[in-house]
């Protein structure tokens, strides 16, 4: 019994150095197997990071609204979606509701540009002119390079048949953003009103050149045109 007894205790003894030598040799580790392990930087848990500028790059506003909308629940501090989240309500015409979160939006926000613009956007698709001006003024002194600041503005002073003053926003935008098409059809269509023909068709045809899909752009070019007998 002795005998059995030393011998178990001999081959532990080499058992207990056999797996010595393996790890230092790092031939074994004390993790589990590679194949179980979650691959570097991925939690299955999360949802798959949405591109929301691309989203609303390409006028998709359903899936903007429901991406914009996760993204804002998960990171109720993170003002980004919120913003992308108005953009889509407006464009998709629900303003009253959009006009109510961005009131509070704003509330929560009170330093961000963007979501101050979205509502300037908002009220002035309401055909609140001089909201829309009071709102995009206040974005673009947060943010001076936020050329849309000065397109919404401008947008308010034409519609006030103030067509200085929107030429003047308008050429403050694209000096700012020289190919920005929406601000090219407004200053384009502004000169159409002052009857200077020959500025709107290089306007209009720079804004049709950037964005083939302005039928807007066409319009107005059709009535420089027919102003100028052409």
């Amino acid at each position: 019994m002795m005998r059995m007894y030393a011998m178990r205790k001999t081959t532990g003894a080499f058992i207990i150095a056999l797996v010595a030598l393996l790890f230092a040799l790092g031939l074994i580790t004390g993790q589990g197997p590679t194949w179980a392990e979650e691959p570097e930087g991925q939690n299955i848990n999360q949802p798959a990071e949405i591109d929301l500028a691309a989203l609303a790059g390409e006028s998709r506003w359903m899936e903007l609204l429901a991406a914009a909308s996760d993204a804002a629940s998960h990171n109720v501090s993170d003002p980004v979606p919120v913003a992308f989240r108005l953009r889509a309500m407006r464009m998709l015409g629900e303003t009253d509701a959009a006009l109510k979160q961005a009131d509070e939006a704003v509330t929560r926000f009170p330093d961000n540009a963007r979501i101050i613009l979205e509502r300037a956007w908002i009220q002035a698709f309401n055909g609140r002119w001089p909201l829309a001006l009071f709102d995009a003024r206040r974005a673009q002194e947060i943010d001076p390079k936020l050329a849309e600041a000065l397109i919404v503005q401008g947008i308010a002073y034409r519609e006030l048949h103030d067509w200085n003053s929107a030429i003047s926003l308008y050429t403050k935008a694209l000096s700012l953003n020289p190919d920005d098409a929406v601000a090219l059809l407004n200053r384009g269509r502004a000169f159409v009103e002052k009857g200077m023909w020959d500025e709107a068709r290089s306007d209009l045809d720079r804004s049709i050149i950037l964005s083939l899909n302005q039928a807007e752009a066409f319009y107005h070019r059709g009535r420089a045109n027919a102003g100028s007998g052409r």
